[in-house]
């Protein structure tokens, strides 16, 4: 339990830092996604085993999925197909589901240890990171393809956390 965990929103130069979701509300926060164009936020919660949103003011909070999660990692809202994809990293799959938790759908099994994911939209693609096997892989949404994109060299030390794909440039950029 994080007794100080919260969901904040500050100014790009740092001003106006607010707290939108406090400790009471959360257990173990870890990712976080966007949807600007209905105004709204999403965010695993490893602790509570969930996935809620709120608007990005802080109100109308509502647990989106709440069931059959053992800990959801990372997670990314797609904004062509108006869908919620995350990681469970103990389950070993990345899911999906539309913004209201409906429709859920498993994506990928059979991982060891699924940590982030990131939306190509243009390449109708998820991108993630694997802990336990250091390595960046893609999916294809379309073709049902998995690909590896990269390894770490030292999976045990060099164990990949975040990424983002840059679509202009066809990029993928991880940690």
């Amino acid at each position: 339990n994080v007794k100080s965990a919260s969901i904040m929103r500050a100014d790009l130069d740092g001003k106006n830092a607010r707290q939108l979701v406090g400790p009471n509300n959360l257990d173990d926060p870890f990712g976080l996604a966007l949807d600007l164009e209905a105004g709204k936020m999403y965010w695993t919660d490893r602790g509570k085993r969930s996935i809620s949103s709120a608007s990005l003011t802080g109100t109308n909070m509502r647990e989106v999925v709440t069931s059959g999660l053992l800990s959801p990692t990372g997670i990314a809202f797609d904004t062509v197909h108006r869908r919620l994809y995350w990681c469970d990293a103990f389950a070993g799959k990345i899911q999906s589901s539309a913004p209201d938790g409906s429709d859920l759908q498993d994506i990928l099994t059979g991982l060891k240890h699924p940590f982030e994911v990131c939306i190509d939209t243009s390449g109708n693609s998820i991108y993630f990171t694997d802990h336990h096997d250091g390595l960046i892989g893609r999916y294809d949404l379309n073709g049902e393809t998995f690909k590896t994109i990269a390894t770490t060299p030292n999976p045990t030390t060099g164990r990949p956390n975040s990424l983002f794909v840059d679509n202009r440039d066809k990029k993928v950029y991880f940690t």
